[in-house]
C-alpha cells in the first residue's frame, strides 16, 4: 500500500476526479496556455490549528495576497511560519479558520482538476513504472489510453527521459525522480501550479538545472505559480514577486518585484551584480525573523 506522498498524491487526483470539471486535457506538447485563468486572492486569511493535546496555534493571520494569471509568485519565511499552510488553503486542503480564499473567482474548499500540487518528495507511485506515474491522473479523469500515451510520451521527452518510459522509480536518479515529477504534475495540465520546496532534496548541481528546466518549462506554458522554499536564490531566480512573511503567526513582510527579462538563465543570472544585490535586500527582510 501507498505511504506518505504516495498516498497524497493518490487522495488528492481521487479527490479531483470528483470535484472537478468534465476530463480534458489540453495538448501539452503544444506549449500553448490559456493565461486568463489562474488567479488567486486571498483576503485577511487566519488560521488556527489544534494539535492532539488540545493546544490552539495560530499559524498565520491577516494574510492578504494576489497572483495574477500566469505569474511565477514565490513565498520565503522561516520554518513553521505558515507559508505550506497558505498553499493547502489555494489547493483546498485547508479550509481557513477567518478570511477568504479564491481561485478564478471561486473559494477553495476541495481539491480541483484546474490545480496540480508538486511536493518537497517526489512522491512517485513505486510500483507503476515512468510513463503510467505520468498517466495516472489522466487515468483517474477517464482519458483514452492512446490520448494518456501521447502525453506521457511528449511530457517524457520534454522532461529530458526519452527512453526511460519503462523505467520504475527506484531505478531513477534523485534529480530524474523529480524531473518525472514535474511531467506528472504538467500532465493534468493545471492552470495552477502548487510547489513545495520541489528542488530541496537534489544536490547543487542537479538543483540549478532543474530549475532552470522548469523555469524554461513555465515560459512556455505560462502557468500560474505559487512556490514555497527556504531557498531565497531559487525564489529570485525563479519568480516575478517574492513574498516574506514574518515568524509565526505568519503575516505577509514585504512583497518584492524582480526586475530579470525572461527567459532566463539560471547558472548565470545567480552570479550577476544585481542579482546579489536582490537577494541581500531579501535577506535583510528575513533576518530579523529569523533572530526572533
Amino acid at each position: 500500500m501507498p505511504e506518505g506522498g504516495d498516498q497524497t498524491v493518490i487522495e488528492l487526483e481521487r479527490r479531483r476526479a470528483e470535484t472537478g470539471r468534465e476530463a480534458t486535457v489540453e495538448d501539452t506538447s503544444s506549449g500553448q496556455a490559456d493565461n486568463s485563468v489562474g488567479g488567486i486572492r486571498i483576503r485577511d486569511v487566519s488560521h488556527v490549528f489544534v494539535t492532539p493535546t488540545g493546544k490552539a496555534v495560530q499559524a498565520i493571520e491577516h494574510v492578504s495576497l494576489d497572483v495574477k494569471p500566469g505569474e511565477f509568485v514565490s513565498i520565503v519565511g522561516p520554518s513553521g511560519c505558515g507559508k505550506t499552510t497558505v498553499m493547502n488553503m489555494v489547493a483546498g486542503v485547508v479550509k481557513p479558520t477567518a478570511g477568504t480564499v479564491h481561485l478564478n473567482g471561486v473559494p477553495c474548499t476541495a481539491p480541483r482538476r484546474d490545480v496540480g500540487y508538486m511536493f518537497a518528495r517526489d512522491a512517485l507511485i513505486p510500483w507503476r513504472n515512468a510513463k503510467k506515474n505520468i498517466e495516472f491522473g489522466l487515468e483517474i479523469r477517464g482519458l483514452g489510453r492512446a490520448r494518456r500515451s501521447e502525453v506521457a510520451l511528449g511530457l517524457l521527452k520534454r522532461v529530458g527521459l526519452e527512453g526511460f518510459e519503462a523505467a520504475y522509480p527506484k531505478e531513477l536518479s534523485q534529480g530524474m525522480r523529480q524531473r518525472l515529477a514535474v511531467a506528472r504534475t504538467l500532465a493534468i495540465d493545471p492552470n495552477v501550479i502548487l510547489l513545495d520546496e520541489p528542488f530541496a532534496a537534489l544536490d547543487a548541481e542537479t538543483r540549478v538545472n532543474l530549475q532552470n528546466e522548469f523555469s524554461h518549462m513555465w515560459h512556455r506554458l505560462k502557468k500560474t505559480v505559487l512556490l514555497v522554499t527556504h531557498d531565497l536564490q531559487e525564489a529570485i531566480a525563479l519568480s516575478d514577486r517574492v513574498l516574506v512573511m514574518s515568524g509565526r503567526p505568519g503575516s505577509i513582510k514585504a512583497e518584492i518585484e524582480i526586475p530579470f527579462a525572461r527567459p532566463r538563465n539560471i547558472a548565470d543570472l545567480r552570479f550577476t551584480d544585481d542579482f546579489q544585490h536582490l537577494a541581500e535586500r531579501v535577506w535583510r527582510k528575513l533576518k530579523d525573523e529569523f533572530k526572533a
